[in-house]
């Protein structure tokens, strides 16, 4: 009973996981065309166009983390209820 609780809790986390990825994936998107935007707004056009290409670099370089993020493997999140309810793996 007990594992397939945690059978279904699992695949839970990792429906969620992968929807959270996403959900945060489009919001650096959104952030990051914002952060252009106001940097080209906010300076002289030699200095704006520099400042837009760091904004950039740096939602790409969330976005590539974001992207690499794995889901725990194991269900570590159960880890410590494991001794508790003897669920073995």
């Amino acid at each position: 009973m007990v594992k397939a609780q945690v059978k279904a809790t699992g695949s839970a986390m990792a429906t969620a996981f992968g929807k959270q990825k996403e959900f945060a994936m489009v919001m650096t998107i959104i952030n990051t065309a914002q952060g252009i935007s106001q940097a080209l707004a906010a300076f002289a056009p030699p200095i704006s166009f520099v400042m837009a290409a760091l904004v950039a670099a740096a939602g790409a370089a969330e976005l590539a983390t974001i992207s690499s993020a794995k889901l725990a493997p194991n269900n570590y999140w159960f880890y410590f209820r494991r001794e508790r309810y003897s669920v073995k793996d």
